[in-house]
């Protein structure tokens, strides 16, 4: 049964493939009573799915099309926050991702 939000639950999208990197993130995020965890494993018509459901916090795990997403992400739902789950420290893309606005950056390795 999907229950109605309240004002003060934490709506949270994670976009990510790796089963390890959702079981960290769900363990981390259950710790957290008022929040709702939606796990999507693939980019597609991510936009679409923030402007609709307008999370508080997009986790987006890197791909090809993901600084496309943020801009499009930052354009319908300004007030979600956009961290970027990135496999390692690349200067280039860290600098693209700043310039599409995204809030922030981890970094997953082994320690994540």
């Amino acid at each position: 049964m999907d229950e109605e939000l309240s004002s003060e639950e934490l709506n949270v999208i994670l976009i990510e493939n790796q089963p390890e990197i959702i079981s960290k993130v769900h363990s981390l995020l259950t710790e957290i009573k008022e929040c709702r965890l939606k796990v999507h494993s693939s980019h597609h018509e991510l936009g679409r799915q923030v402007e609709a459901e307008l999370p508080d916090l997009v986790l987006l795990a890197h791909a090809e099309n993901a600084p496309q997403i943020v801009s499009e992400i930052r354009e319908r739902s300004p007030d979600t926050y956009v961290v970027i789950l990135l496999p390692a420290i690349q200067e280039d893309l860290v600098n693209e991702y700043i310039n599409r606005r995204a809030h922030g950056l981890l970094f997953k390795n082994q320690n994540f």
